[in-house]
């Protein structure tokens, strides 16, 4: 068996984070008032004040785990997914004494790094992907994204500005012009004793946060007339010693299609997409475990000197771009290789952000794909500067919570838009209010009221637009 990497016990391992992704402690003590301890699966957890914790009772070790307890955390933590030991969430024919174990989170592909003041900090990152819809009673989990704020990364102090914290809050719905005055004002609040440099963080906004958008949160997702239950998901996880953290989690899109030839009447073919869900005899088209053997890149993003220094930092990374049969490009791509228990898994497949037409991003949270696991446009840019090389990531679902197409729910109580000409309304408030968001998604001032585009339009959108109607009848 491996031995587990020695790493700090729970009230050193919360010093250490909070050191790492904010500031020293004693910056934080006097910068942020003190907080409770974090709930599993909160922004909040990224930056806390020890001090709070100093009187905590040492936790159980997670390898010292018991597969109720397992159980009992998956219910508020799928980070703890990879470890339980119920065949009904892995491919047919994996034994279960070789199941999961704790030291197997841990990224033995890439070294400790003794000038960090974790050395482990990046060996511990590891992703769970949770394919499921429904909670174990049954009921529709749906999605709720949170991802770590770029002032909670990097410890930044708060906005002097409430024009810089309004700006700074969705920073995808504002124009270049006001996101370029923005970045001039970032300069007097970038942190100079952060692991990251103050032009990494710079870069970060450049690159990353100036696409952040509204967080998904739904319950059902739709496509055309037909409403699916939400709930897939993506989870960055750190392992320590006693406790596995939930750093983020966004929704996703697995299988669900596949694509065939269909002669036409004039002898042409064309493709087909027909229903394929990796279940029954097809569940073992997902294996239990990859690792993220290639961290691709993408053609809007210049790749630069401090990328390359950012991705040296997390042992690899490169520039090369990634096609689907070499026509439409496959944004930020990072290559699942299927680890050699799971020698059935598909290979070449990724996670990557959605780029079909056909696989519009309202599905996310819904499997929905041919294959790959896609995530929002954000998403793909935070996991691929976030993931080290050879990162594991885990898959695990049950059958039955896997895809639930909900037949006794209606989409007009959903999506208050019936006809083109109600959808032209929406999309020309969009265009007018919003451009650069408009230009960004692809949404025309006309066209389908059905499309996806659209629809993710409406969910992000949604209550504004009606808000500003409801406003324009009472004047």
């Amino acid at each position: 068996m491996k031995a587990i990497p020695q790493y700090p016990n729970s009230t050193l391992y919360f010093i250490i984070l909070a050191a790492l992704l904010s500031c020293n402690t004693k910056q934080c003590s006097s910068q942020h008032p003190p907080m409770k301890k974090p709930k599993q699966g909160t922004t909040q957890a990224l930056m806390i004040d020890s001090s709070s914790l100093v009187e905590e009772v040492p936790r159980i070790p997670v390898a010292e785990l018991t597969q109720e307890q397992i159980l009992h955390r998956v219910d508020s933590n799928p980070c703890y997914l990879p470890l339980v030991r119920d065949p009904n969430y892995w491919p047919p024919r994996y034994d279960s004494t070789t199941m999961f174990r704790a030291e197997d989170l841990f990224n033995e592909n890439i070294k400790p790094n003794p000038e960090l003041d974790d050395s482990l900090m990046f060996v511990r990152r590891y992703l769970v992907g949770d394919f499921m819809v429904l909670n174990t009673d049954e009921s529709v989990r749906g999605i709720k994204e949170f991802l770590p704020r770029i002032e909670e990364l990097f410890g930044w102090e708060p906005y002097k500005s409430e024009w810089l914290k309004d700006v700074m809050t969705f920073p995808l719905y504002q124009p270049d012009s006001i996101l370029d005055q923005a970045r001039d004002s970032l300069v007097n609040y970038v942190n100079h004793n952060h692991l990251i440099s103050p032009e990494g963080q710079l870069n970060f906004f450049d690159k990353i946060w100036r696409y952040y958008g509204k967080p998904i949160d739904k319950t059902y997702s739709f496509s055309g007339s037909k409403v699916y239950a939400s709930g897939q998901r993506l989870c960055l996880c750190e392992a320590y010693e006693d406790t596995l953290v939930w750093v983020a989690s966004a929704g996703i899109s697995s299988k669900r299609l596949d694509v065939k030839q269909v002669m036409r009447a004039d002898s042409t073919y064309a493709k087909s997409y027909f229903q394929l869900l990796p279940l029954n005899r097809f569940r073992r088209y997902y294996g239990g475990q990859y690792t993220i053997s290639s961290k691709h890149w993408e053609r809007s993003r210049p790749y630069e000197a401090i990328d390359i220094k950012h991705d040296s930092l997390l042992s690899g990374g490169h520039n090369h771009v990634v096609f689907y049969q070499g026509r439409v490009e496959l944004p930020n791509f990072l290559t699942m290789q299927p680890h050699k228990r799971f020698t059935d898994a598909m290979y070449r497949n990724g996670i990557h952000e959605v780029s079909l037409r056909q696989m519009p991003r309202n599905m996310l949270g819904t499997c929905n794909s041919i294959g790959c696991i896609r995530v929002s446009d954000y998403v793909s840019k935070f996991v691929r500067w976030w993931v080290p090389q050879d990162c594991n990531f885990f898959v695990a679902y049950e059958p039955e919570r896997y895809h639930v197409l909900m037949t006794d729910v209606n989409i007009a109580d959903l999506y208050p838009i019936h006809s083109n000409e109600e959808g032209d309304l929406f999309r020309e408030w969009v265009n007018d209010h919003y451009p650069y968001y408009a230009k960004h998604v692809e949404l025309g001032r006309t066209g389908d009221y059905k499309n996806g585009y659209i629809q993710q339009a409406y969910f992000e959108l949604g209550d504004e637009y009606e808000r500003s109607q409801q406003h324009e009848d009472e004047q």
